[in-house]
């Protein structure tokens, strides 16, 4: 799998960053993105934001948010960049079979962007705007807020204030590594989500000043529709059930790299299983109930 210098990477393509460890990007909902993506543009980067999560990983070890500690940082940093690789292994079937429907795929890592010559000035940037503009502050401070209580309802207590610091840094390095992308002329890029409020007001701003990059919320777009977005025909999905195996498996697998002790890890799987039973229950009476109301028809 070869990897390309962002010096190399055509601005005519549309970049893919994805969040490692998400369903999103995993299986077949990443695959009909990519090839999407792919259909519309011709050239996709496919970009894993892998150490960009050393900012979320130290929330959750003893080093303090402030920590000089060269060695725990550098840790952090590998493993980040060693879950991006395995991440790449897991796609590269559906690489190959973008490549077989003639779309130029490159990759790129996150760590080529803060290489960038640019990127120290970018992140100066947009730290000065944070700490400048109460609009963007507020903005920024908001999808911390929002990512905290998320993370409070699935892990338990944490330490919100070392938590509101490390997210604002992760918040305000994926702005820097944006703002480069549209410095540069890239075409578009596309995520399975909307902007946090604190990238949007980013986003626009930089758009007023030179009208380059697109944003498009990929979460808009199901396989059944892309014909009627992007006027390409689209090949119906085929349900595979390996994918959702591998899905739930990469999940299960990030959580026991978590270093989640083994009791919550097990009262998490046994929650997970009484969730689906519930949820198969329920979707069983439903059928039973629609095939009496056809029978009495």
């Amino acid at each position: 799998m070869n990897e390309t210098n962002y010096n190399e990477l055509p601005i005519n393509s549309c970049i893919m960053p994805a969040s490692v460890g998400q369903l999103a990007h995993e299986g077949l909902r990443f695959k009909e993105d990519l090839l999407a993506m792919g259909r519309r543009y011709g050239s996709i980067i496919i970009l894993p934001a892998d150490t960009l999560q050393r900012h979320s990983d130290l929330i959750y070890t003893n080093t303090p948010a402030d920590t000089d500690d060269i060695a725990a940082l550098a840790r952090l940093e590998l493993e980040a960049k060693s879950r991006g690789d395995e991440w790449l292994e897991r796609i590269q079937p559906y690489i190959e079979e973008a490549q077989a429907q003639n779309i130029t795929v490159h990759i790129s890592r996150w760590n080529d962007w803060r290489a960038h010559p640019e990127f120290k000035n970018k992140l100066k940037y947009v730290q000065e705007l944070y700490d400048s503009n109460e609009k963007f502050k507020r903005a920024i401070d908001s999808s911390v807020n929002d990512y905290i209580k998320r993370v409070a309802s699935k892990k338990g207590v944490i330490n919100e204030e070392k938590a509101k610091i490390c997210s604002a840094r992760y918040k305000l390095e994926e702005c820097a590594v944006i703002s480069l992308w549209h410095e540069m002329g890239f075409k578009a890029f596309a995520y399975p989500n909307a902007l946090c409020q604190g990238l949007y007001n980013l986003f626009q701003r930089l758009r007023s000043q030179k009208d380059a990059l697109e944003y498009i919320n990929l979460s808009k777009l199901v396989s059944s529709a892309t014909s009627a977005v992007f006027g390409k025909p689209a090949p119906p999905a085929v349900f595979d059930y390996g994918d959702i195996r591998d899905a739930i498996t990469m999940q299960v697998r990030v959580l026991c790299a978590k270093k989640v002790p083994p009791k919550n890890r097990t009262e998490f799987i046994k929650c997970l299983m009484e969730d689906l039973k519930r949820i198969m229950h329920e979707e069983i009476k439903e059928e039973i109930t629609a095939g009496v109301k056809a029978a009495s028809w």
